[in-house]
């Protein structure tokens, strides 16, 4: 059987056409998929943002903190809790120490140590009382 020339052509410009179809529909899925993907991700991003909210907003009303001590300076006590979260306070002349019935100084205060530290009730980052355990 002989194909003319212009049925060559014609053969040859469809089997383009499918071509470039192809990967035209292979792209959009491609697009859409990350774009899917990319949109399922923020939705947990968007849902963990909520539930960290509403997870840490009641640490506002508390008035205490517990944890082990990460980083300690003069002017700051840096504690890591159960839960992982770090929280830092702040300390001045007027953060009592103690431990038990035995009142210490803040450069008693070590590394690695547990403590609970009451939070002031007017400055929320500040340290009013650390306890060591």
């Amino acid at each position: 059987m002989k194909v003319s020339k212009q049925h060559r052509n014609i053969i040859t410009y469809v089997t383009i056409a499918l071509v470039v179809l192809g990967l035209a529909t292979y792209s959009a899925y491609q697009r859409g998929y990350i774009q899917g993907q990319k949109d399922e991700a923020a939705k947990k991003s968007q849902s963990q943002i909520t539930n960290d909210a509403f997870r840490y907003t009641s640490d506002f009303f508390k008035l205490s903190a517990s944890g082990k001590i990460t980083k300690l300076d003069k002017e700051s006590i840096t504690i890591t809790q159960s839960d992982g979260r770090e929280r830092r306070f702040t300390t001045n002349d007027k953060t009592t120490v103690v431990q038990k019935d035995k009142k210490l100084k803040l450069s008693d205060l070590k590394k690695d140590q547990e403590v609970s530290v009451r939070i002031n009730e007017v400055n929320r980052t500040l340290a009013s009382q650390i306890t060591v355990k």
